[in-house]
């Protein structure tokens, strides 16, 4: 069967479950959901979210102690950087973890814990054909072409078939994020992610997929037009299977905002798109609430001097105005009056 992974902790658990259980929804099995869980806590609650599976859909949870005691190595690299770049430095192991448990041919498939499936996952499975591996382009539109510098593909969603070939392309990728996972860009690294700039000119036999529905993210969003119902939108005529809801993140309780600066502006046909989202993280929520289980922490927005105060209100109506930054309450888009007094 095809295994589907990714890795997040308790603070990211509601957006972690919320997912997964996209994935679940969208995709009938037989597959294996591998959770990495980077905390003791998120090991403990995942197993207790998911108690009723649909038929023919697994999941596996290794806590991240499992996985260093697998891979020596990674304790070394957790003492010589940050956590941020530690985290950077898992996502091959999260990988190599999830292709030993994937039967010959088949397929292990990473994606980003901040992403929605819309649309049944094996959709984006369909264009690999003969490939070894898949990856997708950033696909920045051409006035942003100098954010090419981070990478040109991103590691939101990988997917890698079980072969001899795969293995050896993860090895070498795991040998290179254990010597630097570093977050100021090179010209051969950033983070996890400036090293798939060789796969698809490599021997290793990896597609770099043209579906626009797969990995469909803030800096490739205003290339295209949006139709549809937010619960099953297409992208250009095609359906949009996952995705990346990147620089959303929660400022209290029931406020979000949605970050484009460097992007570009939102465009207005995503907004009920991310209002779906929300109501989604929502019943997660509310979910996780009826089983005592702690939900992930508010990213507010810290107390500052009245001068300093001043001057990120300022900035914030000036992105707001522009359209590059957007608040939502209750998922529903904020005003530009009203949107300032959320963000004090």
């Amino acid at each position: 069967m095809n295994i589907y992974t990714t890795y997040f902790d308790s603070n990211y658990f509601v957006r972690g479950v919320t997912v997964i259980d996209s994935l679940i929804e969208h995709t009938p099995g037989p597959y294996r959901i591998c959770v990495i869980a980077l905390d003791a806590d998120c090991a403990q609650n995942l197993p207790r979210y998911f108690s009723h599976l649909p038929a023919g859909v697994e999941l596996s949870v290794l806590h991240l102690s499992d996985l260093e005691a697998r891979y020596p190595e990674l304790a070394v690299a957790k003492q010589n950087r940050s956590r941020t770049e530690y985290i950077f430095t898992l996502t091959p192991f999260v990988c190599l973890n999830a292709l030993d448990q994937a039967g010959s041919g088949e397929f292990a498939v990473y994606f980003d814990a901040d992403m929605l499936f819309f649309a049944d996952a094996n959709l984006a499975l369909t264009e690999v054909g003969s490939y070894d591996a898949a990856i997708t382009g950033h696909r920045f539109p051409e006035y942003n072409k100098h954010l090419e510098a981070y990478g040109l593909y991103n590691v939101g969603w990988m997917a890698f078939r079980s072969s001899y070939n795969t293995k050896t392309l993860l090895n070498l990728y795991r040998e290179q994020c254990i010597n630097s996972c570093g977050l100021e860009p090179t010209d051969t690294t950033f983070g996890d992610q400036k090293y798939l700039d060789s796969w698809p000119e490599s021997p290793f036999n990896v597609k770099v997929l043209t579906h626009l529905g797969v990995n469909t993210a803030p800096w490739n969003a205003m290339n295209y037009v949006y139709s549809g119902p937010p619960a099953s939108p297409n992208v250009d005529n095609h359906p949009l299977i996952i995705f990346h809801f990147h620089r959303l993140r929660k400022l209290y309780a029931t406020v979000y905002e949605a970050h484009y600066e460097g992007y570009g502006a939102i465009p207005e046909a995503l907004l009920p798109i991310y209002a779906f989202y929300l109501d989604k993280l929502s019943q997660s929520e509310t979910r996780v609430k009826t089983l005592d289980i702690s939900v992930e922490r508010s990213l507010h927005v810290g107390s500052c001097a009245p001068k300093r105060r001043f001057s990120r209100l300022r900035k914030a109506a000036h992105q707001i105005s522009a359209g590059t930054r957007v608040l939502f309450k209750r998922g529903h888009q904020l005003s530009l009056v009203r949107s300032l007094i959320y963000v004090r």
